[in-house]
Order: C-alpha cells, then structure tokens, then sequence
C-alpha cells in the first residue's frame, strides 16, 4: 500500500515533469541519479509556476492578437482616435468569452500617459508609472514588440503582463494586458495541503495562506540564501513538517522581483505520501524516462496533428482564412480540427458581415462627407456674403468717418486761418502807422537839432556879450536890455526844444506799444501755425502741402517776432536818448534862468556885474557844452528814428508775407479737404 501510494505521487511528479520542458526533465533525472531531492523538488515547483505563468500569457496573447492586432483598432491608434478604438475594442469583447482571461488593458502613449484602458468582470485597470512603461517599450523593441513577466503596481498585487507594442498618432506607445499574481498562486492553492507566497524585494507579500506562511517564520537568513539560487528546507512548528521551496523570480525586464515561497504540509496521510527515498526516487525517475519515450510515441500519431490544428488556430487568431489543417476523424484531434473547421466558417461569416459593414459604414461616412462638405460650402458662402456686408458697411462708416473729420477739420482751422489772415492785415496796418511815425521822430529829430543849433548860436553870442561886459562896464547896461530879450527867447527856445523832445518821447513809447501788439500777433501766429502742423499730422500723406505752408507761417513768424525785439532795442535806445536830451535842455533852461537872474541884479547892481561876469563867462561855456551834447544826442535820435523806419519797412514786408502765406495756407486746406473728401 505504502509503494503503490508512492508510486502515485511519483507519478504525480512525472505528470509535473512533463508538463515542464525538456530541460527540466534533463535536470530532474540527473538529481535523481545524484540523489539530490531538494534539486527534484525545486525544479518541478519552477516549471510548475513557469506552466501557471506561460497558461496565463498564452491567453492573453491571444487576446492580444484579436483585439490591438484587428484592423480598425490599429487604424484608430494610427489616427489617434481613442473614441474609435475603446468603441471597436467594446464592440470585439462582446463577441468573446475573456472571462478569468485577463483583468484589464491599458494603453499607453510614449510618454507614459494612459490614453484609455479596459476593464474584465469588474477588476481594477492597473496603473503603471511613466518609467515602468518606458522600460517595457524599450523592452519590446528588444524582444520582436511583445514582452511578458511580473511588474509591481502601486497600491495592487503584483501583475503578470502581457505587453506588446502599438503605432500610435503621435509616436509608438504600448498595450499592456495585466492579471494578478493571485491567479498563478490559486494554481498552487489547487493542490492539496499547499500554501504558495510571492514575496517582493521590497518586502511586499502576497500569500494564499497569511497564516501559515506567518506560521513558518522564515529567517533572513534562509531568504537571503535563496535570493540567488533556488532551496528547499524541512521546518518543523508545533509537530507539523513543512517542506518549504524558495525560488527566487526575476520581472518582464528580467531583473529581480522576489521569491516564490512553496510551502507543503507533510503531517498525516497525505504527508506520509510525501517520504522520498531512494528507491521511490528511481522509480520516479525511470517513470519520467517511461513518460517520454510515451510522450515521443505520442506525438508522432497525434502530436503532429495537434501543432497543425495551432497553427491553423494561430493563423486565424492573425486572420488568415486560407489555413485547413489535416488530421484523422474519428478522435478527439479530428474533433479539434471540425470545431476549428467551424470557427473558421463563423469567422468568415463574421468577416463577410464585418465587410457589408463597413461597406454600409463607409458609405454613410461619404455620405455624411458629402453632407459636411455641402454644410461647409453653404457656411463659406454665408459667410463670404457676410464678409462683403461688413465690407460694404466698413466703407460706407469710413466715408462717413473721413465726411464728418474733414468738416470738423474745417470748423477748426478755418476760423484759425481766418485770424492768421486778420492779424497779418492788422499787422500790415500797424506797420504802415510805425513807419509814419518813425519819419515824424525823424522830421521831429531833425526840428530839434537845429533849434538846439540856433540855441549854440545865442549862447556864443552870450559869451560875446560877455566878453563885451568884461570889456566894457559902460556898455552894460545898454547891453543888459538886449541881454534878457536873449535870454528870454533862449528860455523859449529850449522849452520849445524840450516839449519836442517830450512829444518825441511820447511817440517813441507809442511805437513801444505797436511793438508789443505786433509781438502779440507773431506769437498768436506761431500758435496757429503749430495748431495747422498737428492737424496736417493728423492728416498724414494728404496733408504734407499743408505741413510745408504751416512751417512757413511759423518761421515768418518767428522771424517777425525775432525784428520786433531788435525794434524794441532800438527804441529803448531812444528812449534814452531823448530822456539825457531833456535833461540837457532843463539844464539849459536853468542856466539861462541863472542868466536872467544875473542880468537883473547886473540891472539893479551895477557894480556886482564885474564880478560876477567871470561867472556868467563859466556858466555860458557850461551851457555850451551842454548844447553841444544836445546836439549829439538828437544826431542820434535822428540815426534812431532812421533805424525804426528801416524796421517797420522790414515789418511791413513780412506782414505782407504773412497775410500772403494765410492766403496760400487756405488755399492748401481748402484742397486737402476736397481730396479727402473724394477719397
């Protein structure tokens, strides 16, 4: 009984083996002739787990090839159009049985973005970074665009993924398939009194049984042992034999994930199947080398017809009808070939369907084209006939616009050059008066320089006089009579002189004033003619004539008012002048005062006369001199007046200029304002 209990457990090995591959058959038989148990074990456990995993990646591969290999979903991808393929990847699932196969799929951009994602009986889309995501890309150019493994989702177990490649609009991206770990651990979980646990490098566990596997306690020791290299250990807690196997397993990208912890119950029956010895060992070995000459035999009947029927079944997983494969009817391989036989008239069927709808798709779509592109004509035509509207009413406010400035222009700078013009006459004008009164200072200058001459003349003769008095005492008193008659007629002489000279004064002054008006004038000139440059700006190319005029009104003016200033010099000069004049005549006035008084007391006195004739004498030539610079100082006021009739001739002239210039100025605007308003 024992025996027989062994032989089937060995045989239960065997079964293992050969699942596995030939590899690891190789490796099991050669332990077993070294009586190397724990290698046995090991190695059947990993091509266990291995055969759970490649099941599993199988079907998703499957999947993968129907769902991201069809044809719509990749021109979708092509055409960046997510819309499209999460609609063609619902509208495939609907027809397939994926139940347990997979738990979602995610697509991928080459940055990482997750552009849709797909979820089965309800589980969790798994979430992968942007690195891990460029790492399997990376991977499958590597590895003919498809890569397959476990990777570590943050806040899920562990996945096993089935990653394949994808064109995309914007570059290459991925698809990634995905199961939990927990499904490859429930293939453990299936058999009896065994507890299998994934524990990550980052100390993560994942265990079909928490208990048990907390119940071993596991030193660091033992893990860090089996961090390389595959192990099996014997631990015995509270009575109860645990044969333990700890296999270390890598990721997709073949770097280190963690360690696959298998844990059998050897306690009671079912552990007393489990005692290996050498014997049972041989037994098993010669039943694995019994097993594949069996497994040769097989496969040269049926064997060769089964890897035809999946090639034909991988054939039309890509689509290709063409494949009939060849296999003897009557068992269950000539079963497989009739059911693949009908799925491949479903699937033509499936496709001849597809094809009438996307006929029927394509047709409503150029219909739908046709409809937009009339849509779109008929909008460009709406709009263009809205665009000639805004045309015609943008023209017709600028005409208005250009209507309403010109007369706006006109209202502001008619009245403007209408002033210009005013002010030049009044300044022609005023010009006209200046000149008359500079020749009248001029006749008046004149007057008075030779009344001050006659004035020189009668003070010789009062020197002579007194010469004569000195000379003579006698004849003084005689002369005394003729003496105050003189004197009389010099004092009114030199008043007449010196109201002249006031008068002169006056009108000098008067022309001071004129000066000032005409000063006034240049600047109110000057304003206008800055006021017609802005509005000449404003204008821009049409109002470049009117710029060059309103620049000459300003210059003329700025020469007019530059000619006022050196008028005003000139007759502060005067000014001047005329007031030492009329010093100079009340001193004269005096002195012929203190003649008077002297000839009165010579009247009363004689015998005072004597001496004061050497004063009379001093004073007289005082006098003299006095009327001498009298005389110069009206040479001047004569050379004044002259220079201010030169003055207001120049004035005059550039006034004429000026109400010229106002004239041609309104010409210019008038013109402008025309032109604008026929543009």
């Amino acid at each position: 009984m024992l025996l027989r209990a062994r032989i089937t457990r060995n045989g239960l090995a065997a079964l293992l083996v050969v699942a596995g591959s030939v590899i690891t058959a190789h490796n099991i038989i050669r332990a077993l002739t070294e009586d190397r148990y724990d290698t046995v074990k090991t190695q059947a456990e990993n091509a266990l787990w291995h055969t759970a995993m490649n099941v599993r990646v199988a079907a998703m591969r499957s999947y993968g090839d129907t769902l991201l290999g069809a044809p719509e979903v990749a021109s979708a991808l092509a055409e960046g159009d997510m819309t499209g393929v999460r609609m063609y990847l619902d509208s495939r699932l609907t027809g397939l049985d994926t139940h347990g196969a997979w738990d979602g799929l995610v697509i991928y951009g080459s940055g990482g973005e997750q552009l849709t994602a797909l979820a089965d009986n309800g589980s969790i889309p798994a979430r992968l970074d942007p690195a891990q995501t460029e790492d399997l890309l990376t991977a499958t150019r590597r590895r003919g665009g498809t890569i397959n493994g476990l990777v570590s989702v943050p806040g899920l177990p562990p996945q096993l993924v089935h990653a394949r490649r994808v064109n995309l609009a914007s570059g290459e991206g991925i698809g990634v398939f995905h199961q939990s770990v927990d499904k490859v651990l429930n293939e453990f979980a299936a058999q009896q009194n065994v507890t299998a646990t994934v524990l990550t490098a980052d100390g993560s566990i994942f265990s079909t049984n928490q208990s048990i596997y907390r119940t071993l306690g596991l030193s660091q020791e033992i893990l860090k042992n089996a961090a390389s290299d595959a192990i099996a250990e014997e631990i015995t807690v509270n009575d109860r034999i645990f044969e333990v196997s700890i296999l270390p397993i890598q990721n997709a990208l073949g770097n280190r994930f963690g360690q696959l912890i298998v844990a059998q119950d050897q306690t009671g029956f079912l552990g007393a199947l489990f005692f290996w010895d050498k014997g049972s060992l041989i037994v098993v070995g010669l039943a694995v080398v019994l097993g594949a000459v069996a497994l040769y035999l097989t496969s040269r009947r049926a064997l060769s017809p089964l890897n035809e029927a999946v090639i034909a079944l991988e054939a039309l997983a890509r689509g290709d009808t063409s494949v009939s494969p060849s296999a003897p009817h009557g068992d269950e391989v000539g079963q497989m070939v009739e059911a693949i036989e009908i799925f491949k008239a479903r699937r033509l069927a499936n496709e001849a369907r597809e094809q009438a709808a996307a006929k029927r798709e394509e047709t409503l779509r150029r219909e739908a084209e046709e409809e937009k592109q009339r849509r779109r004509e008929e909008q460009n035509r709406i709009e263009r006939e809205r665009m000639e509207r805004e045309t015609t009413e943008r023209e017709a406010l600028r005409r208005k616009l250009l209507e309403d400035l010109s007369q706006d222009f006109r209202a502001k700078v008619s009245p403007l050059i209408v002033g210009m013009e005013t002010a030049a006459q009044d300044m022609v004008h005023a010009t006209a008066a200046l000149c008359e009164q500079a020749d009248s200072a001029n006749t008046l200058s004149v007057s008075a320089a030779e009344e001050t001459a006659a004035a020189n003349q009668s003070l010789s003769s009062v020197v002579q006089s007194t010469v004569a008095l000195s000379s003579s005492i006698s004849d003084i008193g005689s002369s005394t009579g003729l003496s105050r008659v003189k004197a009389d007629e010099a004092v009114g002489d030199s008043q007449a002189a010196s109201d002249q000279v006031e008068r002169l004064s006056e009108m000098v002054g008067t022309i001071g004033d004129i000066t000032t008006a005409i000063t006034e004038i240049a600047e109110q000139t000057n304003l206008l003619a800055l006021n017609a440059t802005i509005e000449a700006a404003r204008a821009g190319e049409a109002g470049k004539g009117f710029a060059v005029v309103a620049n000459e009104v300003k210059s003329l003016a700025s020469q007019t008012a530059k000619a006022t200033q050196e008028i005003e010099g000139r007759i502060q000069a005067i000014q001047e002048g005329t007031e030492g004049v009329t010093e100079g005549m009340s001193r004269v006035r005096q002195a012929i005062a203190g003649v008077t008084t002297s000839i009165e007391e010579i009247s009363s006195a004689i015998d005072n006369q004597t001496r004061e004739t050497d004063t009379i004498a001093s004073m007289v030539e005082q006098a003299g001199q006095r009327s001498d610079k009298a005389v110069h100082n009206l040479d001047t006021l004569k050379g004044a007046a002259t220079d201010t009739r030169a003055s207001a001739v120049h004035m005059h002239e550039t006034s004429s200029a000026v109400a010229t210039r106002a004239d041609e100025l309104k010409r210019e605007v008038d013109a402008f304002l025309s032109q604008l308003a026929q543009s």
